[in-house]
C-alpha cells in the first residue's frame, strides 16, 4: 500500500522503517471541517507503499482492480482494505487486513464473489460506515447495471441489503455503473452513479435515513450530464474526465463534494475535486474547484483502483496496481 510520510502522530505506512506506525492517531471516518484544505494538504504529499500477498487465491480470470476503500477496525487494531475487481464471468471484492502498527504485510481475509452472469464488472466503490456500495454492470451489452449495498461489519460474512438494490436499464452506455459514491446528507443517504466513461452522473436519495430499515428505498433525484453542464466558471480547466472511481465526501457545514480519480496522457494521475449542489434535487450540479496531479509509484495508477478515505479530519488518496500478482502494492497519499 502506498503511503505518505507523517509526523509521529500521523499516518505512516512503511516497509522499511518498521518502528513507525502507519495508522497511528487515525479515527473512524468523520465529516471534514474544510474539504478544500484537506484536499490541498493530501495533494501536496508524497505517497508510500504497503503490500500484501494474494497467495493462491482462487479467483476467476480476467479483468483488473477497479476500486479501493479503507476503514479502521479499532476492536482488532487493524485496517481493512476493500479492492473491487471484475473478471470474465463475475465481479468480486478482496478484503485485506493491515495491522494498525504497520509492522507486517497485509493479509487477505476474504474474497466476496458476486453472482455470476452478465453483471460481471464490479467498478469503483465507496464505504459508508460498514455499508459498501458497489456498481455491477454488464460491460458487454452495456445496457444494464445494479447498485448493490452490502453490510461488511463482519468482513468475512457479508449481508446484502436487498431492499436497497438500484436496478438500471437503458440504451447502451447510458445506465451502466462504472463508479459509485455514497454519503449521508440532510437526514438522508445520497448515492451518485457514474455511467460509461462518466458522461453522466445519476443521483439517488434514500427514503429514510436508516438503510437497514426494510422499507427504505432509493429514489431518483436527478441527473447531471457533461454534455449539458455549464463549465464556464470551472477551475483550473473545463475537463470532466472518464473517471475510474468517484467518491463523495462531506463537510461539517453540510456541503457535499465529489472526487474523481483518473489518468491523463503520459501516465499522469489526477484527482479532481467538485462541489456538488443538491439544493434543487431534480437538477444537481457540479462545479470544478481543483485538478491535482498526484505522484504515485510502483505501477500504481488511478486508471486501476482509486478512492478516498477520511480519517480524523484528514483525507487519504488510495490507489492500486492493476492486478493481483505475487505481491500487490497499495499507495496512500496523506499530508505530513
Amino acid at each position: 500500500m502506498s503511503f505518505v510520510r507523517l509526523s509521529s502522530l500521523a499516518f505512516v505506512l512503511s516497509m522499511t522503517i518498521a518502528h513507525l506506525s502507519p495508522f497511528a492517531a487515525a479515527d473512524n471516518p468523520v465529516l471534514l471541517n474544510d474539504v478544500e484544505a484537506a484536499f490541498q494538504e493530501a495533494s501536496q504529499s508524497l505517497a508510500r507503499l504497503q503490500s500484501f500477498s494474494p497467495g493462491r487465491l482462487n479467483v476467476p480470470a480476467g479483468g483488473h482492480i477497479q476500486g479501493i476503500q479503507l476503514k479502521l477496525d479499532p476492536d482488532k487494531e487493524r485496517y481493512l482494505a476493500f479492492l473491487s475487481h471484475d473478471s470474465n464471468r463475475l465481479g468480486y471484492v478482496v478484503v485485506v487486513s493491515f495491522p494498525r502498527s504497520g509492522a507486517h504485510l497485509g493479509q487477505v481475509l476474504h474474497v466476496h464473489q458476486f453472482e455470476a452472469g452478465r453483471l460481471r464488472h464490479a467498478g469503483g466503490i465507496q464505504l459508508l460506515d460498514d455499508i459498501l456500495a458497489v456498481g455491477l454492470e454488464d460491460n458487454w451489452s452495456k445496457d444494464r447495471s445494479e447498485i448493490q449495498f452490502w453490510n461488511t461489519a463482519d468482513p468475512v460474512n457479508w449481508t446484502q441489503l436487498d431492499h436497497l438494490t438500484i436496478r438500471r436499464r437503458g440504451r447502451p452506455k447510458d445506465k451502466t455503473a462504472g463508479a459509485v459514491g455514497i454519503i449521508r446528507h440532510d437526514s438522508h443517504v445520497v448515492v451518485a452513479v457514474a455511467n460509461w466513461d462518466s458522461r453522466a452522473i445519476d443521483f439517488y436519495q434514500s427514503s429514510t435515513p436508516d438503510l437497514n430499515d426494510s422499507h427504505c428505498r432509493f429514489d431518483v433525484m436527478g441527473r447531471w450530464s457533461v454534455n449539458s453542464a455549464d463549465t464556464s466558471t470551472w477551475q483550473p480547466d473545463k475537463l470532466f474526465a472518464s473517471y475510474q472511481a468517484i467518491n463523495l465526501v462531506g463537510q461539517s457545514d453540510g456541503a457535499v463534494f465529489l472526487l474523481g480519480f483518473h489518468q491523463r496522457a503520459l501516465g499522469r494521475d489526477y484527482v479532481d475535486l467538485y462541489s456538488v449542489d443538491l439544493s434543487v434535487k431534480s437538477t444537481p450540479s457540479l462545479h470544478k474547484i481543483f485538478a491535482q496531479k498526484i505522484k504515485l509509484s510502483n505501477d500504481n495508477h488511478f486508471k486501476y483502483g482509486g478512492g478516498v478515505s477520511i480519517q480524523q479530519n484528514t483525507m487519504w488518496f488510495l490507489s492500486t496496481e492493476r492486478s493481483l500478482k505475487n505481491r500487490v502494492r497499495i499507495n496512500l497519499t496523506n499530508h505530513f
